[in-house]
């Protein structure tokens, strides 16, 4: 991993956190590592000076307090396509915790796909939220994440597409998409219900949905194979998880 991944990473986390990351830098290679791992950076091994030059960075790239949720637009396109897909299928050099390629091959979406969601929104049936982290310098932005809401005739709200890049994951941007999907459904749409489907074997995932409210019905919802959104290497199943809001 590059020092300006890593200073993203560092610039992601709120304030307090941040703070104790730099005081484990200061307790020694072998904790900081530790921290690190946890956060599925893995194989990572920094000199004194790429430390400082990653804490450097970070004040001069990226403000902690620069990430916000937004409508997507059609020029952020390819950026969410690549993130979706990093999420859900691997990235180079990362290890995120919510890949699903030991599970199933090729893409989740495609850029046609995504550009056709995203010019097709509609605050009153569909739209799709990107994190954003903008440079100091206001004049470039990085895609971190997103996440689609879509209004049903149940008059329940769906989620999907839930993706945060896997090299800023575990830094709360997760939790910001959700709970901007949330507030419009429940601003905009008026529901009450909110549900997500969940790949039945993915356990840990589960965990953190269920943090957040969502349980799971018993509801089974067979792999769509025919849609397109990727090749099962095993048998697949969804779970049905729902959240009263």
């Amino acid at each position: 991993m590059s020092t300006s991944v890593l200073a993203l990473s560092f610039c992601l986390l709120p304030l307090p956190t941040l703070s104790f990351r730099f005081q484990m830098l200061a307790r020694g290679k072998g904790v900081f590592l530790s921290r690190l791992r946890r956060q599925s950076v893995r194989g990572l091994i920094l000199t004194r000076k790429g430390r400082l030059n990653a804490m450097n960075e970070c004040s001069q790239a990226f403000d902690a307090s620069g990430i916000s949720v937004v409508v997507a637009e059609e020029d952020m396109t390819n950026e969410l396509t690549q993130v979706i897909n990093w999420a859900y299928r691997g990235k180079e050099n990362t290890s995120p915790w919510t890949t699903e390629s030991h599970l199933l091959e090729g893409e989740r979406i495609t850029t046609t796909a995504m550009k056709n969601l995203i010019s097709t929104q509609d605050p009153k049936k569909s739209q799709i939220f990107a994190a954003v982290a903008l440079r100091s310098d206001g004049k470039q932005r990085t895609i971190l994440g997103s996440i689609h809401a879509e209004y049903r005739e149940d008059n329940r709200a769906e989620f999907g597409l839930f993706a945060v890049d896997p090299s800023v994951q575990s830094a709360g941007i997760g939790r910001m998409l959700l709970n901007r999907a949330e507030s419009h459904a429940i601003k905009n749409w008026g529901t009450k219900e909110a549900v997500m489907y969940l790949l039945d074997v993915r356990e840990d995932l589960y965990q953190w949905y269920k943090r957040r409210g969502y349980i799971r019905t018993g509801v089974k919802v067979p792999f769509p194979v025919a849609a397109n959104v990727g090749n099962p290497k095993v048998e697949l199943r969804f779970d049905e998880l729902v959240k009263h809001m």
